[in-house]
C-alpha cells in the first residue's frame, strides 16, 4: 500500500463531531467580529488624520501671510496679504489709520480692489488734495510676487501725484512694527534718527509723511552738503526715498537694484 493510502486510512477515524464544529465556528466568527470594527477604526482614523492634514494645509496656504503692503500718508496703516495676493488682514499703525479701516471691508479682497478703496477713501483723498505725500512699501516675501504686487500698484498710482512705491525685503520689518510704525515711516525714521537722536517713534507716528520728509529736508540742509539726503534732500527725495514721480508714482525694487 503506498504511503498516502496509508495517511489517509490513518486519518479516516478522526471525525469532528457537531458540537466541535460549533464551538470552531463560534471562535472564527468570534475572531473576525472583533477584527473588522478594529479595522473600521483605522481606517476612520487615517481617513480623519488625512482630513486633518488637508484643513490644516488649505488654512495656511490661504490665511499665512506672504507680503505686506504698507501704506503711508497721514492714515498710517498695512495690508497683508497671501500668496494669491488677498488680503487676509489689515492693521492701523496711528490712529488716523486705525479709523480708516473701521470703515473698510478688505478682507479677501483682491489687493488691487484693497489698495483703491484705501486711496478712494475720504480720509486720503482729502490728504492727496492737499498735497500730502503718499508712499506705498511692498513687503515682500518672494521677489516674483514682490514684483507682481510692486507692478500693479504702480499702474493704480500712475495717476497720483506725490506718489511712490518701491518693494523691499522683510529684514527690517520686525524693528518697525516693535517701535510702532509702519515700515514707510520706520524707514524714515531710521534717517532722521541719525540727525534728531531725541526724535521718538511715538513723535514720527503722530506725522504725516510730508511733515517727516520736510523735517529730514531741512536737518539735511543745516547738516550742510553731503549730509543724509544731500543738497537734492526736498520733500520726497531723501535717501530712503529715490525714486519720486512727479504726477505718478515710479516702481522700484529695492532688493533687486541692491544685488
Amino acid at each position: 500500500m503506498r504511503a498516502r493510502d496509508e495517511s489517509r486510512f490513518a486519518f479516516d477515524p478522526i471525525v469532528a463531531d457537531e458540537s466541535l464544529k460549533q464551538k470552531t465556528r463560534q471562535r472564527v466568527e468570534s475572531a473576525l467580529s472583533h477584527r473588522r470594527p478594529r479595522m473600521r477604526r483605522r481606517v476612520l482614523i487615517g481617513a480623519a488624520c488625512a482630513l486633518l492634514f488637508l484643513v490644516i494645509g488649505g488654512y495656511r496656504l490661504l490665511f499665512a501671510t506672504s507680503a505686506v503692503i504698507s501704506i503711508g500718508i497721514n492714515p498710517s496703516l498695512e495690508l497683508r496679504v497671501n500668496r494669491f495676493d488677498r488680503v487676509i488682514s489689515a492693521e492701523g499703525f496711528n490712529s488716523d489709520g486705525e479709523e480708516l479701516l473701521r470703515t473698510l471691508s478688505l478682507f479677501y479682497r483682491p489687493y488691487e480692489q484693497a489698495v483703491t478703496e484705501v486711496l478712494g477713501s475720504e480720509a486720503v483723498s482729502s490728504c492727496l488734495a492737499e498735497d500730502e505725500l503718499l508712499e506705498v512699501t511692498i513687503v515682500q516675501g518672494s521677489p516674483a510676487q514682490g514684483q507682481r504686487l510692486l507692478d500693479g500698484i504702480s499702474d493704480l498710482l500712475s495717476d497720483t501725484p506725490n506718489a511712490t512705491c518701491c518693494a523691499v525685503n522683510q529684514d527690517e520689518v520686525a524693528q518697525a512694527h516693535t517701535l510702532g510704525l509702519s515700515y514707510g515711516k520706520y524707514r524714515v525714521y531710521l534717517e532722521l534718527h541719525s540727525l534728531l537722536p531725541d526724535l521718538t517713534p511715538q513723535q514720527v507716528a503722530g506725522m504725516t509723511m510730508r511733515e517727516l520728509r520736510q523735517l529730514l529736508a531741512d536737518q539735511a540742509n543745516e547738516a550742510g552738503a553731503g549730509g543724509v539726503g544731500g543738497p537734492a534732500a526736498a520733500p520726497g527725495k531723501g535717501l530712503g526715498n529715490p525714486f519720486r514721480g512727479q504726477g505718478g508714482a515710479k516702481r522700484e525694487n529695492e532688493s533687486e537694484s541692491a544685488g
